[in-house]
C-alpha cells in the first residue's frame, strides 16, 4: 500500500506510471482537487483523479466520513474529455474515474461538482473487461452520485462488472439550466454495441435525486444490463425510486433503428418509498421527441420479499413502450416483463401496451404474480 496525508501525495501516487496495481491509503482529512498545482502548472488530467489499471483508492477504514475527496474547485473545462464516434462534442466526466482493468474505491467521502455527471464515473477504458467496487462511499453534489457506463464506440462489446455496497448516492440541488439526475445510473450509450453491464447491489441508499436509480440502454443496440439489488433502499427522490428501461432515444439519437436490447432489475428485500411520483417505473422502451425507432427490446423486473409505501402516484407504473409527447409510437415489440414473490400487498402494478397503442399490440406489459 502506498499510504499519502495531503493532496499532493495523493496526485503523485495516482498519477505515477509506476504505480500500476497500488493500493493508495489516504490519512484522514479533506483533500481539495484543482486543475492547476500551487506554483499554477496544469496537473495531469484537469485536476481529475484517473485511476490506473487495477489501483485502488482506499480512505479510512470503518469511517466514511474521516476522509473527503472535494471536487468543487474543479473548472468545467477539468470535467469534459474526447468523446468516441459517433459522437464527437465533449463529453461530460467525473472527478474520479474508474474502469481500466480492476478498480476499487472504499471508505470515504465524495463532495461533488455540480458540472459533472458524477461523484464517481467508470468511463476509462476501452472494450478489455473491467471490474470496478465501490462500497462505504458517501457521494453527493453532482449530477449522480455513481454513473456506471459503457460509453462510444471505444467500449462497443466491453463487459464491465460492478460491485456497489453500502454507499449512500445523491444528485445536486436543481441548477438553473441541469436539474439533479439520478442518484446511480448503469447505462450503455451512444456507439457502445453490445457493452454488458452486470451490477450486484446491496445496502445502498439511493435517494434525493430525479430517480433513485436508473438502468437504460441509450441510443445503442444488443446492450445487456442487469441488476440485482439487496436491501437496498429507494426513497426521497423527485421522480420515481428506480427507472428500468430496456431502451431509450430521444431526438439527438444519430439516424437509424436501435434494437435488441435489454435491462434486468432483481431486487431482493429493498424497500421502494416517499418517491414524489412511483416506487419503480418499468419501461420496454421510450422514445422523447421522435418516434418508431426502438424495436425488440425488453425489461423484466423480479421483486422478491419487497415493499413499497407512501409513493404519490402509485407503486408501480409500467409501460411495453411509450413516446413523449404521445404523436406516435415507440416502435414495436418492446416488453416488460414483472414477476412478483412475496412482495408487500401493496405494489400495485399499473400497466399498459403504451400510451398511444400501436395497432399490432406488440408492445406489452406482462405481470406474473
Amino acid at each position: 500500500m502506498i499510504n499519502v496525508s495531503n493532496i499532493e501525495e495523493l496526485y503523485s501516487a495516482v498519477n505515477n506510471a509506476a504505480n500500476v496495481g497500488e493500493t493508495i491509503g489516504m490519512a484522514p482529512g479533506t483533500y481539495v482537487l484543482t486543475a492547476n498545482a500551487p506554483g499554477g502548472a496544469a496537473r495531469p488530467n484537469g485536476g481529475r483523479l484517473d485511476l490506473q489499471k487495477n489501483m485502488s483508492l482506499i480512505g479510512n477504514v470503518g469511517d466514511r466520513d474521516a476522509v473527503k475527496i472535494d471536487s468543487s474547485q474543479l473548472p468545467i473545462a477539468s470535467l469534459r474529455v474526447p468523446f468516441s464516434p459517433p459522437v464527437t462534442s465533449p463529453n461530460r466526466t467525473s472527478p474520479i474515474r474508474l474502469g481500466r482493468g480492476k478498480n476499487t474505491v472504499e471508505w470515504l467521502t465524495v463532495i461533488g461538482n455540480p458540472l459533472a455527471v458524477a461523484g464517481i464515473g467508470t468511463d476509462l477504458g476501452d472494450t478489455t473487461p473491467a471490474k470496478i467496487r465501490v462500497a462505504h462511499v458517501v457521494s453527493g453534489g453532482s449530477l449522480r452520485g455513481l454513473d456506471v457506463r459503457n460509453s462510444g464506440s471505444a467500449m462497443a462489446g466491453r463487459i464491465l462488472e460492478a460491485e456497489i455496497e453500502d454507499n449512500d448516492f445523491s444528485s445536486a440541488g436543481p441548477q438553473p439550466d441541469d436539474p439533479p439526475r439520478e442518484a446511480l445510473r448503469l447505462m450503455n450509450f451512444i456507439g457502445a454495441t453490445a457493452a454488458e453491464i452486470h451490477a450486484k447491489m446491496s445496502g445502498n441508499l439511493l435517494h434525493g435525486s430525479l430517480y433513485g436509480c436508473l438502468l437504460e440502454n441509450n441510443k445503442t443496440n444488443s446492450g445487456i444490463i442487469s441488476a440485482r439489488s439487496n436491501g437496498d433502499i429507494f426513497e426521497n427522490n423527485t421522480s420515481s425510486g428506480c427507472w428500468i428501461a430496456g431502451a431509450f432515444a430521444s431526438a439527438n439519437a444519430p439516424a437509424g433503428l436501435f434494437s435488441g436490447s435489454s435491462s434486468t432489475f432483481g431486487a431482493h428485500g429493498c424497500k421502494f418509498q416517499n418517491n414524489s411520483e412511483h416506487g419503480i417505473l418499468a419501461e420496454g422502451a421510450e422514445v422523447r421527441g421522435i418516434t418508431d425507432v426502438l424495436f425488440d427490446n425488453k425489461a423484466f423486473v423480479n421483486l422478491f420479499g419487497c415493499t413499497a409505501a407512501n409513493n404519490a402516484q402509485g407503486d408501480f407504473k409500467a409501460y411495453g413502450a411509450r413516446a413523449i409527447p404521445p404523436v406516435g409510437i415507440a416502435g414495436t415489440n418492446n416488453v416488460v416483463t414483472i414477476e412478483r414473490h412475496g412482495v408487500s400487498t401493496q405494489i400495485v402494478v399499473d400497466a399498459t401496451d403504451s400510451e398511444l397503442p400501436e395497432p399490432a399490440h406488440t408492445n406489452r406489459v406482462i405481470v406474473i404474480s
